[in-house]
């Protein structure tokens, strides 16, 4: 469903979808609160072809709110539905928040502070988790954040050497399209265990020329399911970054680099020091999943 253009907004929020209605639904009714008190956001579903009963959600909130548009990607994975929402956009900013998440009560107010005061091109900011099914005793959170990502003394400001995540994301639209959006052949698809679309695109834009910034201020917290509370799911996690890691990072597939990045990996492990850390075998084994990348990374490059 498209409604009348909203040509005075700045930010077009984006949450695109597939079969998640559950947390959807939390994650849009909590995002409405902030939205509704402001003159420059508006809201964009992206249904990716769910098969549940996301459509029928989305027309009922869209009928309750003028500020909710929608559209449907039949395209299933993350990349088409988030190039949906670009070719969908008229605003300057388009913002990407995860369907699973939510936000700070100052979510707005910090993206308008951020995109008002700095050069940034694109920005992204702190996920830490959400255990909305229950937390396993060794679980800790640091294994669900992407604080490690960012400068450690600092709040805010140029990404330099590391990239932000896609689940709070925001970015100038003309720059996103000059680099052709987000690639199609990477990133979660379906049931596929896919990761780096975001960060493929975040190289363009840096090689182009434009600005990369991050913000701890700006933040949500991220649903971290029990299912992704496992050994099994961390060690299939780093296969896929490692398989697909070739492509992410446009790097040439011959023995020197298979070489240097599976040894890069691999002297990052630090099991006795894990152990003292965390006194959970589980928590060790989780941390030691470095291991499944460099799996990955030779099953990647082996796929030539």
């Amino acid at each position: 469903m498209t409604k009348t253009s909203f040509i005075s907004h700045k930010y077009t929020i984006v949450i695109c979808t597939r079969n998640r209605v559950k947390y959807l639904s939390k994650t849009v009714e909590q995002l409405l609160t902030l939205i509704n008190q402001s003159n420059e956001s508006k809201l964009l579903i992206v249904n990716n072809n769910s098969t549940d009963n996301t459509a029928s959600y989305i027309k009922f909130i869209s009928e309750k709110n003028e500020k909710i548009d929608s559209i449907n990607c039949t395209e299933v994975g993350l990349g088409n539905a988030r190039n949906a929402a670009i070719s969908h956009c008229d605003t300057e900013w388009i913002v990407y928040l995860d369907d699973d998440a939510l936000v700070a009560d100052d979510w707005l107010i910090q993206l308008n502070r951020i995109a008002s005061s700095y050069p940034f091109d694109a920005f992204g900011g702190l996920y830490t988790p959400w255990y909305a099914e229950g937390k396993k005793a060794w679980f800790y959170d640091e294994f669900e954040t992407n604080v490690h990502m960012f400068p450690k003394d600092e709040s805010e400001g140029i990404l330099k050497t590391s990239y932000f995540s896609g689940g709070i994301a925001a970015y100038k639209l003309l720059p996103l399209k000059s680099v052709g959006g987000f690639p199609t052949d990477i990133g979660m698809s379906n049931n596929k265990i896919s990761y780096g679309e975001e960060i493929h695109t975040q190289r363009n834009l840096a090689m182009a020329g434009y600005k990369l910034g991050f913000s701890k201020l700006w933040k949500m917290i991220h649903l971290t399911p029990l299912k992704k509370q496992s050994l099994v799911w961390s060690w299939k996690k780093q296969f896929a970054l490692g398989r697909d890691f070739w492509e992410i990072y446009n790097k040439k597939k011959d023995y020197e680099n298979l070489k240097r990045y599976s040894t890069q990996k691999l002297h990052k492990l630090s099991p006795y020091e894990d152990f003292k850390k965390f006194r959970s075998i589980n928590a060790c084994v989780y941390k030691m999943a470095s291991i499944s990348f460099v799996f990955g990374l030779f099953f990647g490059y082996m796929r030539k």
